[in-house]
């Protein structure tokens, strides 16, 4: 209903509900030897609780909504679907559900004749993630395997530095040096022959700078930000100076979020009495923070950070390690297209506004060193 009144939502977030439904076809699936497959499962929490492995409770439960998917992604735009194809396959022709959720027919009113010009992958992303760089990508329909190909200018000339990729469209880079930037395309290899390059993506190891924000001289800032000013942004750093007139407790430095849902925020002073940096994707249930030992000082100008190099999160103030938190899985890219990117401003309407001013706000992509962090704290102080 949405596609036909031209709201993409199959497209939403680099497709993904595709991924939702490629997760959720394959581990209701029989392999080979008569076992469902199995999936990658990262360890979630929310208001139910801890649920730290898949539950088979449901499990090869079949539902009439697959046609839909399939013909959609596979047969409108060219991208693989290759689970949930497994999953329309065994389930033709589409019936009537039957249960009330789903109408059934899928067959009859979604079916689309394959594409017939070759399409290449689609969809690629490149991220730094501590001393690696993790791709990931959308295949195409009639591709046996793919190739992952790297440059060092963007346009190239590449180099091939993986073939027959199956399966789970990812690959990680660990041949990676300490500096520069690199350049990647993802090729599909089908029984015809390779398919063109897939969209482009660079990978910054060197940090680059993706925002600065400085203060107009007002006794109290507030500002607005871009929309999903942090959104494909893995390793990271923040910074700004802060000055306060006092403490308040849960006030933010920066807050980027979608309302209380998802959010990554730096109060100056938690209910511990502490500067902490938090994440969270899930209205707070699977929050992971980094704490200081002192809540910000007042009534001068203090220089604060926060950057995160694969797992390890580490919080400075005035150039100085004042936290860390090595279990640190959830980077500004999970928090997907952030509507409300605010500075002196939480997204929570019961906090207060930060009583005091920001100046020099910074976002880079990738982690800056603690050398650097201090040399940062110092110039203009």
């Amino acid at each position: 209903m949405a596609w036909n009144q031209g709201d993409d939502i199959y497209g939403y977030e680099n497709n993904r509900f595709l991924a939702g439904a490629e997760y959720v076809a394959k581990s209701n699936l029989l392999e080979g030897t008569g076992a469902f497959y199995t999936v990658p499962f990262f360890t979630n929490v929310n208001k139910q609780g801890t649920q730290s492995v898949l539950s088979t409770a449901g499990q090869g439960h079949r539902r009439p909504i697959w046609e839909s998917v399939y013909n959609h992604y596979a047969n409108r735009l060219g991208v693989a679907t290759p689970y949930t194809a497994l999953q329309a396959i065994q389930m033709r022709p589409e019936g009537d559900a039957g249960n009330g959720d789903q109408l059934g027919f899928g067959t009859l009113t979604f079916t689309r004749d394959p594409l017939a010009t070759p399409l290449r992958p689609s969809g690629l992303t490149a991220r730094v993630r501590g001393p690696e760089v993790v791709l990931s990508w959308w295949g195409c329909p009639d591709a046996l395997s793919y190739s992952v190909q790297r440059a060092q200018s963007a346009g190239g000339p590449y180099t091939q530095i993986a073939s027959g990729i199956t399966d789970t469209l990812t690959f990680t880079d660990t041949s990676v040096g300490t500096a520069g930037a690199y350049y990647y395309v993802v090729v599909a290899v089908s029984a015809s022959g390779e398919s063109a390059p897939s969209n482009e993506e660079k990978a910054a190891i060197t940090p680059e700078l993706l925002l600065q924000w400085k203060s107009d001289g007002s006794a109290n800032t507030r500002a607005s930000l871009a929309t999903g000013v942090a959104k494909n942004v893995a390793d990271f750093t923040v910074a700004a100076r802060v000055f306060l007139d006092s403490a308040a407790t849960w006030s933010r430095v920066f807050d980027f979020g979608s309302g209380e849902r998802r959010y990554m925020m730096l109060t100056p002073r938690s209910n511990a009495g502490t500067v902490r940096y938090a994440i969270s994707t899930v209205h707070g249930y699977n929050e992971q923070t980094i704490d200081g030992n002192a809540a910000l000082p007042t009534g001068r100008w203090v220089h604060v950070a926060v950057t995160l190099s694969g797992t390890v999160g580490t919080l400075y103030v005035d150039g100085v390690v004042a936290g860390t938190n090595a279990l640190m899985t959830l980077a500004p890219f999970d928090l997907g297209e952030t509507t409300q990117d605010w500075l002196g401003r939480s997204q929570f309407a019961n906090d207060p506004d930060l009583p005091g001013r920001v100046d020099d706000f910074r976002l880079y992509s990738g982690a800056l060193g603690a050398a650097d962090i201090a040399a940062l704290s110092q110039a203009g102080s």
